[in-house]
């Protein structure tokens, strides 16, 4: 009986994210409600929010699930050992972020200014972000860590002051590719793999 409800759990929150989706892609984040979500849905709204508190956490579940950060330990670590250790770090980034661009840069442009205009405790999608930012440093640590225990990185090598510096690329070329127009999310691609080859030139 566990497994079934786990299972119908599962189901009802995908079925929610996708209709979230839908209606984020549709009229923005400002914009949408939580009883669109649930009419989109097919739900009513009380259970609705006995899966999810606001919009914002319905977002932020979207995006986890988009990107690496629930994946188990280990998982996506491991999965291109054969390459050289940039490729796999770079592929593992390349991975990791490429939910950004299943939202138009309108959406992304929209919810900062909602951060921006309210970076405190209680702003669900910028304690969402932070948390999400702070498990992605984590999995890039620990992927380093995985390459030095496999000899592939020097026992000095530091993992948590590279896995900040790799943070900080990607960030930079996130809000350089959300808030230029003519940037395409090939050039982000691009940049990120220049910038982290350029990062371990010499390191290994």
């Amino acid at each position: 009986m566990v497994g079934l409800r786990e299972r119908k759990k599962k189901e009802s929150e995908e079925k929610i994210a996708k209709a979230a989706r839908d209606i984020f892609l549709k009229k923005g984040y400002n914009e949408a409600t939580m009883e669109e979500i649930a009419t989109k849905a097919d739900i009513g709204v009380g259970t609705l929010y006995n899966y999810f508190k606001s919009k914002a956490e319905i977002f932020i579940s979207i995006m986890a699930q988009k990107s690496l950060i629930n994946e188990t330990d280990g998982e996506e670590l491991d999965y291109t050992l054969e390459k050289d250790t940039v490729t796999v770090i770079i592929d593992y980034i390349l991975k990791s972020t490429e939910y950004i661009e299943s939202f138009d840069k309108r959406l992304w442009r929209e919810l900062f200014a909602a951060i921006l205009g309210n970076a405190n405790p209680d702003n669900l999608i910028f304690t969402g972000l932070v948390n999400m930012d702070f498990m992605f440093i984590q999995k890039l640590e620990q992927l380093l860590n995985s390459m030095k225990e496999k000899g592939r990185l020097p026992q000095s090598f530091k993992s948590n002051e590279a896995a900040y510096a790799i943070y900080s690329i990607i960030i930079a070329q996130i809000m350089m590719y959300i808030y230029m127009e003519g940037a395409t999310f090939e050039v982000y691609r691009k940049n990120v793999e220049n910038q982290i080859r350029f990062l371990f030139e010499g390191k290994y």
